[in-house]
């Protein structure tokens, strides 16, 4: 069973000349002027990170999931949502660090 598409339907330019044409005024195209366009060569030369950024991002998300893993066992201390919340601020504080890695 084939489905038909509707036919579509032409509209006259009304009062203005808006209707069934371009709306928006055509943009220009700036094909002379290079100081709108970043070569990819200086956008590409990105500064390695230190080593410390890898170890803290390490670091936080590791402490975190313990915490985590720590909390619902409760080896150390009662289970607390406050313990629990510490740890989802540890694995916070490490994909925040993930940001700064390059």
């Amino acid at each position: 069973m084939a489905i038909e598409k509707p036919a579509k339907k032409r509209v006259a330019s009304g009062a203005g000349g808006i209707a069934g044409g371009r709306v928006t005024p055509k943009g220009s195209h700036h094909s002379n002027n290079s100081s709108q366009h970043v070569s990819l060569a200086a956008s590409s030369q990105h500064q390695k990170s230190s080593v410390w950024v890898s170890v803290m991002l390490f670091f936080w998300l590791g402490l975190g999931i313990a915490t985590i893993i720590v909390n619902y066992l409760g080896m150390i201390w009662d289970t607390s949502n406050v313990v629990l919340l510490a740890g989802l601020l540890f694995i916070l504080f490490g994909l925040i660090t993930a940001t700064k890695l390059h």
